[in-house]
């Protein structure tokens, strides 16, 4: 689970640099827009992971311009299985992470973890994390569903 470029890094948080606060302008790596940078920032309520997403490539962004620790469940590419559904549950439980960007850019990690996302999180509407709807998401804007599981931590 790659919380983001500098995860091994031994100086301070090692995910940019703690800033906060977006670099303006959209991100030509991974598309993730400013709107869903401003809704994630806004919206954290003191969890470890700002979002979790399915792939390094769109934690990158999202970690540049906020300095926050960002969970790429995917791996890499995507295509890794580096989450388990017990582990996501421990970890939604805990206040470990709120968001979950289920498909993306970055293609998606294992089918029980996205079920289990699907089954208990609630859909954010694209109109407040996302340039584009959701069925024309276009290049430089977000893709996929964003679910928030805060409803599960008090199950």
């Amino acid at each position: 689970m790659a919380a983001g470029p500098s995860a091994g890094s031994s100086s301070g948080s090692g995910f940019g640099s703690g800033s906060g606060q977006p670099s303006g302008g959209k991100s030509e790596s991974g598309g993730q827009s400013e709107k869903l940078i401003s809704f994630l920032l806004k919206n954290n309520t003191g969890e470890k992971y700002l979002i979790a997403v399915p792939s390094a490539s769109e934690a990158e962004p999202i970690i540049l311009a906020t300095g926050k620790p960002v969970m790429a469940v995917g791996g890499f590419n995507g295509g890794a299985n580096t989450l388990t559904v017990a582990k996501l549950k421990q970890m939604v439980k805990n206040g470990e992470v709120k968001y979950f960007l289920v498909g993306g850019t970055g293609g998606s990690s294992s089918s029980e973890v996205t079920s289990w996302v699907e089954k208990n999180g609630t859909k954010v509407s694209t109109d407040k994390w996302s340039g584009t709807s959701s069925s024309s998401a276009g290049r430089g804007e977000s893709s996929g569903t964003l679910y928030d599981l805060s409803a599960y931590k008090s199950k």
